[in-house]
């Protein structure tokens, strides 16, 4: 689970802007409270909330450029790290770009941080953290101006001179620009396993347009998925009774002159369970091993029922926020099953404003006992502003000043009444983070 996330110095970021999954002294809505401990209580759900611009989305991209900078480090010396400083000073270019994830993963709660410039991290650093208690050192990291590394690692892994020897190499051999929990990672070096598993297995970052992959794998190849899947579809009246994998002939949609992706795909087979190809009727496909090693596609149908008869169409044939939504699906259930952490922008997108309603209304009445996620989606819908469904800690807002410079803070700052109207209150402008409108009337048209 996510506890927090801090950037500084990147993108709208200029000044350090924290956001948390904390959860603060509110009654109402405790069944969106996971207690880990008694000084330790996280929300399950988390709305931001942000003019045009303002910043929502680069905390997104944030989010997802720490991600991919763990999990897929620097291929040599030269790599350029992607320090996008706060272009709107011209100091910012020489200070780090700073990034720092707290969370939890198997009951331990872990701080990992970098910090960056284009060329090399300044310091990196990664502790064993309990509320009420001072943090224990798993690792921190620096680098000269010369690029000269040092590594400090806490005594207990200092226990005996083969692992101090190791530390003296990894020192000589680490690259000033490759993240030291990746090059870990990548040695199998056991107290970096865990909090590197959060950032490769449970964090999901999700993009406005978003893939078919994970929604291929739950229909293919998980039943409980599938029938979740089809309970939600079924739920929110979009005409859609299940969503369904109709079986193609794989020989008949590769050509001649797609042998070669053929094979490329195959040879991916050997290591995932399902591959996504396009077709050139833009169709997106899935294609697997069945039982016996043998290659299968099937696209995606929509099952309708009309006078008693079930009809097909193909998924790309659906509204966009038909789509959307079922798009969305395997982040709902994975959240509601899984100790997963989806960040999903653009949440709403091309959906109705009752469909988002109800959807979120679905997934926060789920059995908070039996969940384990927690879900984290930018949006504009003003319509879910509502103390009937969220806790004030869980809305938040990003608004961006007159200098460029962005911020985020919740609406918990304000302490509204529980019987405000929060989505008036929004769209006047009394929590801020809406956009400032010119004199329309001034434009020449």
């Amino acid at each position: 689970m996510l506890i927090r996330f801090v950037v500084e110095n990147y993108l709208s970021f200029k000044e350090e802007a924290e956001f948390n999954m904390l959860s603060g002294n509110f009654r109402i809505h405790q069944e969106h409270i996971y207690t880990l401990s008694k000084d330790l209580s996280l929300i399950k759900v988390a709305a931001i909330y942000g003019a045009n611009g303002a910043g929502k989305s680069n905390l997104v991209l944030a989010m997802e450029a720490a991600r991919n900078l763990i999990l897929e480090g620097t291929e040599t010396a030269k790599t350029k790290l992607d320090h996008r400083y706060f272009k709107l000073d011209k100091t910012c270019r020489e200070k780090p770009s700073k990034f720092e994830f707290e969370f939890v993963v198997n009951g331990t709660c872990y701080a990992y941080g970098i910090s960056f410039l284009s060329d090399r991290i300044q310091d990196e650093w990664l502790y064993k953290t309990k509320p009420g208690k001072d943090d224990e050192l798993v690792f921190e990291r620096e680098t000269s101006l010369d690029f000269k590394t040092t590594i400090q690692l806490h005594p207990q892994y200092l226990k005996t001179e083969k692992e101090k020897v190791k530390v003296e190499i990894y020192q000589e051999e680490i690259r000033p620009n490759q993240p030291f929990i990746t090059e870990a990672s990548e040695k199998d070096i056991e107290y970096v396993k865990e909090p590197f598993s959060w950032f490769d297995e449970i964090l999901e970052i999700v993009h406005p347009h978003s893939e078919l992959d994970g929604l291929f794998e739950n229909i293919l190849l998980n039943e409980k998925y599938q029938k979740k899947t089809n309970q939600i579809i079924k739920a929110i009246d979009t005409g859609v009774t299940s969503i369904a994998a109709q079986e193609i002939n794989i020989d008949q949609l590769f050509g001649l002159h797609e042998i070669e992706e053929k094979e490329d795909i195959l040879k991916w087979l050997e290591k995932e369970e399902v591959a996504v190809y396009e077709g050139k009727d833009d169709i997106k496909y899935g294609i697997y091993l069945n039982e016996d090693g043998e290659p299968r596609a099937v696209k995606l149908v929509t099952r309708h029922q009309v006078n008693g008869s079930a009809i097909d169409f193909d998924f790309i044939e659906e509204s966009d926020g038909t789509k959307r939504l079922i798009e969305l699906t395997p982040a709902f259930i994975d959240t509601m099953l899984k100790d997963k952490v989806y960040i999903v922008d653009e949440f709403n997108r091309s959906m109705h404003p009752q469909m988002a309603k109800q959807l979120i209304e679905m997934y926060l009445s789920s059995d908070s006992s039996r969940s384990k996620g927690q879900l984290i989606f930018t949006t504009h819908e003003s319509s879910l502003l509502d103390l009937k469904l969220f806790r004030q800690d869980e809305i938040w807002f990003a608004e961006k000043d007159n200098q460029g410079i962005s911020s985020i803070y919740p609406l918990s700052e304000f302490k509204p009444r529980y019987d405000k109207d929060i989505r008036r209150g929004y769209l006047q402008g009394r929590f801020g983070a809406v956009p400032f409108l010119g004199n329309l009337q001034e434009l020449d048209w």
